[in-house]
């Protein structure tokens, strides 16, 4: 009996290099699909924001062009059919001398000055971060202004659908944070943007993409080999005890 014991461990000893192989190749497959995973989600999330910001810059230089009495029953009439028409805005105003006059609510009863845009990106339009609406004022919108006019919108909806659970998502614009969903504190967002593709770094998978200006970065905590062999252990010890039996060490 002492000697099967023996020739029991001496078998499953031998198994643990083969399985050690088998499992840092599990845990470096599984951490690459996890990446192409996060890289295939900042595709999908620059192209929302693309999207987006085509059609709030055509509508802003849609109503530049108009020749409406400022503020007028007309002008006001026309930011408010194209509030309603559009499911990305969050309000529509009539800025002058960098003072908002009236929106599609109506003459402002005082005057409120617009401030100078966080972000000028190429084409002229100027980008406002935490933005408070008077239509929802517990919520921080950005301002899209060219001209004379701006359009308040969620940054979320530049964001796309909401990730997985534990995934972070983040827009920049020239290293200029925009928006972020799941932000995580312990991630340094602007030193990740300085990154090319996807890879690990400091515990975090990431991935990043950058088109016309835009950055966008996704993140999830990474699993390191000893977490995974811990997590994958109930596995593991199977694959030991088939290889063993395998290779002949145990005879039943």
């Amino acid at each position: 009996m002492r000697t099967l014991a023996l020739n029991v461990l001496l078998a499953l000893a031998g198994s643990v290099p083969p399985v050690l192989g088998a499992v840092y190749l599990a845990w470096h497959l599984d951490t690459a699909d996890h990446r192409a995973q996060l890289q295939t989600t900042a595709r999908s999330v620059i192209g929302q924001t693309e999207e987006i910001y085509r059609s709030a810059a055509a509508a802003l230089r849609s109503m530049a062009a108009t020749d409406y009495t400022p503020c007028s029953e007309q002008h006001i009439q026309h930011m408010r059919r194209f509030m309603v028409s559009s499911p990305i805005t969050v309000g529509v105003a009539y800025v002058h001398d960098g003072m908002f006059q009236c929106s599609a609510f109506g003459p402002f009863s005082e005057q409120v000055d617009e401030g100078a845009p966080d972000v000028t990106r190429p084409d002229g339009i100027g980008i406002r971060l935490d933005v408070r609406s008077r239509i929802a004022p517990r919520v921080n919108v950005i301002s899209l202004a060219f001209g004379d006019h701006a359009i308040l919108i969620d940054p979320s909806l530049l964001l796309g659908y909401a990730p997985a659970p534990g995934i972070s998502v983040t827009l920049l614009e020239n290293g200029r944070v925009i928006a972020a969903r799941n932000p995580d504190a312990d991630i340094d967002v602007t030193a990740l943007a300085a990154r090319e593709g996807s890879g690990t770094a400091n515990g975090v998978n990431y991935a990043v993409v950058r088109q016309d200006g835009w950055t966008v970065i996704v993140t999830e905590p990474a699993v390191g080999l000893m977490a995974y062999i811990h997590n994958e252990r109930a596995v593991l010890l199977g694959l030991a005890l088939i290889i063993t039996a395998c290779s002949g060490g145990i005879i039943f």
